[in-house]
């Protein structure tokens, strides 16, 4: 993850994460950032541990027992009908929360939006702010200047800047005294507004779990009687376990871009010698069946990992360093490489090397091209048709070819900025994965989500990759998100593990995350690696060392030196969830 230059025509924009947008947006307009309800996570563990279903209101879609749809805020109304940020779930129904009004784009701040300054569109002209819902000059003297959004803030009760300037309040809040607070009787338990009534997760209390097979009704565990749905009496015990998935990372060091993460959708056994079943096990590589990523030996696998600058730092000793990366606890390590169009091509005989050298260390390799990093947005980068021809070439097809139980292709690290997003992310993944089976590469593949990797619009989070797995016809892929500032907060992690997993059958990991993203923000980690852990999600941490232009807090040694870690360092190696925690070598090695 290069810290990249900013141009003259982009200096007047506020810099958000991996990406560029103009000063309102994720500021002021919850459009621009859906958040998905971010304490349902319960629904999806119960759902996952039992596998039962029971029938919505309409007949359709899966949900707990006992769920309150006039107020559930993932199932307002019927099951799978979740509630955005700035909004609260009302009689069975999704509406903006006080201080807010309906849009088009969605709930928006009339009262201090520039962008929605007293009626929905309505534009103050620059240099002039919103005040009590007119443009003018200065702000109302009741008034605090938020100037980054140019918006005049009502500390007290504004759900986007409550208590301070950018404060957001998340899905069922509302702003009250300067505090975002949790509406209609729910509670705050870590992550998110919860109804202590009906979660499993937080049963009468936070942190009362129900155990698999029962559900939360009333505040007290009931189980449930596969098949009928009913209740047979209060249960206790532990947490249901969530299946795992992978996880690949990555972002630039120092002199080059930034890169962000994106989800998927899967589901059946590869074909081509990388599929494989839980009974008698034929796999020759890894393969994805029901959301999960397995290993050659149909052992389910998930990575806990580290990103490494090798396209940038080849003259280094790589494999003393990817064992030291092993020491510290990775059983993964996503390797920066390169097409040749921005950096010296990473040629086939160097891709052998490298795959031998994680495989010395006990780690899979999740080899990545940075080439393509934010196109077109980023200057001198290229489209996604040049990582599929770096891919498809003779010398590359010939290292990779028999590496399917040790290696992971991730197509193009954050191959699309904000300009082609999401109009070309798709179809050009589309051809790049056909063109890549074409050429003989069974491996598993891992596409990189839009917007910088970030996937602040919720393209591919929302089921924009749907295409992308259709077109597989191994259906062999996992995709990425990468968490930077854009995930500051536990409700911004949460509902996008939510939502996706509620709507793909792929499996998703986070391909880069560290602890914070420089100047652009803070990134809640902590969050990342527990619910990461908890549902089985894959986590690579961003990065060994090499970062710089102010980002080299995302370092997790000192000049590579794997007895000097950093803050970051020491959180993902030895913190709560963290590598040395959580991770186990894959069973190939074994």
């Amino acid at each position: 993850m290069f810290a990249r230059g900013v141009g003259a025509a982009r200096r007047a924009w506020h810099r958000t994460g991996d990406r560029f947008v103009p000063p309102a947006f994720g500021l002021m307009s919850f459009a621009r950032y859906p958040s998905r309800n971010p304490a349902r996570l319960g629904f999806l563990l119960w759902l996952a541990a039992c596998g039962c279903s029971s029938a919505d209101r309409d007949g359709g879609g899966t949900c707990e027992p006992g769920t309150d749809f006039s107020k559930d805020l993932l199932h307002c109304g019927a099951c799978e009908s979740p509630c955005d940020a700035g909004e609260d779930c009302v009689g069975g129904t999704c509406a903006c929360v006080a201080g807010l009004s309906p849009c088009p784009a969605g709930c928006e701040n009339l009262d201090e939006d520039p962008r929605n300054c007293g009626a929905c569109g309505t534009v103050c002209p620059e240099g002039q702010v919103c005040s009590h819902g007119a443009c003018g000059a200065t702000c109302a003297t009741d008034r605090s200047l938020c100037a980054a959004v140019a918006a005049c803030a009502n500390f007290a009760a504004s759900p986007t800047n409550c208590g301070t300037c950018g404060t957001i309040c998340e899905v069922g809040q509302a702003c009250s005294g300067g505090l975002c607070v949790c509406t209609q009787g729910r509670a705050e338990c870590g992550a998110g507004c919860t109804d202590l009534a009906t979660d499993p997760l937080n049963c009468g209390a936070c942190g009362t779990v129900c155990a698999a097979n029962s559900a939360c009704s009333g505040g007290m565990c009931q189980g449930v009687v596969a098949g009928v749905g009913g209740s047979v009496g209060p249960s206790s015990g532990g947490a249901p376990a969530v299946g795992g998935s992978p996880s690949t990372g990555g972002l630039p060091a120092s002199g080059g871009q930034e890169s962000g993460g994106a989800p998927s959708g899967g589901g059946d056994v590869g074909s081509g010698g990388t599929g494989g079943s839980s009974g008698d096990c034929t796999a020759t590589g890894f393969y994805v069946e029901a959301g999960l990523l397995y290993d050659a030996n149909c052992n389910e696998f998930t990575m806990r990992g580290i990103n490494y600058p090798y396209a940038w730092y080849a003259t280094r000793d790589t494999e003393a360093d990817l064992a030291a990366m092993a020491a510290a606890g990775a059983n993964s390590v996503r390797i920066v490489m390169a097409t040749g169009d921005r950096w010296d091509r990473t040629a086939g005989a160097t891709v052998t090397s490298l795959i031998n050298w994680a495989k010395a260390a006990q780690m899979i390799a999740v080899l990545e091209v940075h080439d393509v990093t934010g196109y077109a947005e980023q200057a001198d980068s290229v489209p996604l048709s040049a990582a599929q021809s770096y891919w498809t070439a003779a010398d590359i097809t010939g290292a990779l070819t028999g590496q399917e139980a040790f290696a992971l292709i991730n197509i193009a690290n954050e191959p699309n900025g904000n300009d082609t997003s999401p109009d070309d992310w798709a179809p050009s993944h589309i051809a790049a994965v056909q063109a890549m089976r074409t050429a003989g590469l069974h491996h598993t593949l891992v596409v990189d989500a839009p917007n910088w990797g970030q996937d602040w619009e919720n393209t591919m989070r929302d089921g924009g990759g749907a295409s992308i797995w259709q077109a597989d016809a191994e259906k062999n892929m996992i995709f990425s998100v990468h968490m930077y500032d854009v995930y500051g907060s536990a409700n911004t992690v949460t509902s996008y593990f939510n939502s996706f997993l509620a709507g793909y059958e792929a499996p998703l990991i986070v391909g880069e995350f560290a602890a914070d993203h420089g100047s652009s923000g803070d990134v809640d980690e902590a969050t990342i690696m527990s619910f990461a852990e908890m549902l089985g999600i894959g986590y690579l941490g961003w990065s060994w060392s090499g970062n710089g232009d102010g980002l080299e807090t995302l370092d997790m040694t000192t000049n590579f030196d794997a007895s000097s870690l950093t803050t970051w360092g020491t959180t993902l190696t030895s913190g709560a969830n963290g590598l040395l925690e959580t991770s186990d070598v894959c069973s190939v090695f074994q």
